[in-house]
Formats: structure tokens, sequence, C-alpha cells
């Protein structure tokens, strides 16, 4: 500790590990955000819209707005600045909003999440035994190919000899 005193370091805010759902807007578009771990003036959050550092960002999480700047990015993990002290109890009571528009709490999905999850989820699958059945007819059609080719080459191989000895043994006679 007097280290960090005497050469100018100061000691990083201790984190709290949680996993808090929640949106996120950058620039002008919502996104779903997952809050990762919390200090006081920053968190890690993941998010398939992950921000380019530098860009300002607000998370909403019930009630509870946190206006911050993103510091670093990887894939799809980044962290948060924020501009004011984040209360993380008033943020782990907080319900999450299941998608609506943070500002009235509405569903702007003409559909229900759960239900359009599954829909996408079924026609993955679908998509994925439709790639195995392509391939599997792919890699036979292949295989029948080739089996035909080395067949083709095998018997003009031997049948040079063979048609030798026939007409040697039609000569004897």
């Amino acid at each position: 500790m007097t280290f960090i005193a005497h050469h100018g370091f100061k000691a990083r805010d201790p984190r709290v590990k949680v996993f808090l759902p929640s949106r996120m807007r950058v620039n002008s578009a919502w996104a779903d955000a997952c809050i990762h771990n919390v200090s006081a003036r920053g968190m890690l959050v993941t998010s398939d819209a992950a921000p380019e550092p530098g860009d300002y960002i607000e998370i909403r999480r019930g009630r509870n707005v946190i206006i911050g700047r993103a510091v670093w990015r990887k894939n799809q993990f980044f962290g948060v600045r924020t501009q004011d002290r984040i209360d993380l109890g008033a943020l782990q009571t907080a319900p999450a909003q299941a998608g609506g528009s943070p500002a009235t709490g509405i569903e702007r999905r003409s559909e229900d999440r759960f239900r359009q999850d599954a829909v996408v989820a079924r026609t993955m699958e679908r998509n994925r035994a439709l790639s195995r059945l392509f391939q599997f007819g792919f890699l036979a059609l292949a295989v029948g190919v080739a089996a035909v080719m080395v067949a083709s080459t095998v018997y003009d191989v031997l049948s040079t000899p063979a048609d030798r000895i026939a007409d040697a043994m039609n000569s004897a006679l």
C-alpha cells in the first residue's frame, strides 16, 4: 500500500460480479446487453452490438440510467467508465426490461420474444439438417465418381495383359 502512495498509482476499485440483463443505447440504436461486473465508476458489459472505444453509451435496467463511455473492447465484451457513481443495490433490485422501450416499458416486438426465439432455433436446426444432408450427398457423389475413375483405370491396366494372353492362346491353337 505504501508503494502505491509513494509512486502515485491509484488503487483499483473493487469489482462485484453480477449477471444483470439490461438494455443499451449506442448512438441511436437500442440493443440487449448484460452487465458482468460493477465497480464504483465502471462495469464490464457484453452485447452483440458492442460499441467501439470512445463511444458514449446509455445503459438502462429498470428505472436506472447509467451514462458512460466505452474504454476498451474485445469481441462482444467491453469496459465502461461512467460519469457518475453506480448504485449497485438499486441496479441489482431493478427488474430487467424484456426488450421493451426503456422509456415506456412497452414491448416493441410484434411477437412474443420467446416464441420468436423458438422459431429462430427451429429454423437453425432445420438448416443444419439440410446442410448435413447436402454435405452427405456431395460426399457420396464424390466417392462414387472417384470409384468409377479408379475402376476404369484398373480395367485399362489389367485388360492390356489379358488381351495379350488371349491373343497368344488363340494364335497357339
